[in-house]
């Protein structure tokens, strides 16, 4: 479902895109664009992906890394302020992200420390077993019985 929406917001996209370029090449509108147009190059990609994929942190950073471009290319924020803001948000963004993130899953802790691998679920080694005691009991069981029943078997084909 996801994919279905991604791939219609990225048709709506490119047939405004040629329709733009289309009537401006016709001479039906003059096609002007708005300082910081190029940003939509990062920001439109970022909202596909956030539709088709979920919110990840890759495409959360590109998004709001293209509106803070837009916004500056816009005069709506001076790169001074930029540049004084780049630390504070930086570290309110990692104090978000370990708090949204929550504990980490017992499989990643089992990635990170060897210790705590589970010794039931773990994948089967290439050693083969060895047979158990009463595995041994039961085939030396097995064996005498059938040489017994062989015996048997041979003592009434001679009579």
């Amino acid at each position: 479902m996801r994919k279905q929406t991604a791939s219609k917001i990225w048709g709506i996209f490119l047939i405004v895109i040629g329709l733009s370029v289309a009537g401006h090449v016709f001479g039906w509108w003059t096609l002007r664009l708005f300082q910081g147009w190029w940003t939509l190059f990062i920001i439109v990609p970022c909202i596909i992906s956030m539709v088709q994929d979920s919110v990840k942190t890759s495409n959360a950073v590109g998004l709001g890394i293209g509106v803070v471009l837009l916004l500056s290319e816009r005069t709506l924020i001076s790169w001074a302020i930029l540049a004084r803001l780049f630390l504070p948000v930086v570290l309110v963004a990692a104090g978000l992200l370990l708090l949204l993130r929550g504990p980490a899953s017992d499989k990643e802790k089992a990635e990170g420390d060897p210790s705590s691998v589970n010794v039931n679920e773990s994948e089967p080694s290439a050693r083969p077993e060895t047979p158990v005691a009463e595995d041994v009991d039961q085939t030396e069981e097995q064996t005498l019985d059938d040489n017994t029943e062989e015996a048997e078997g041979d003592d009434d084909s001679t009579v």
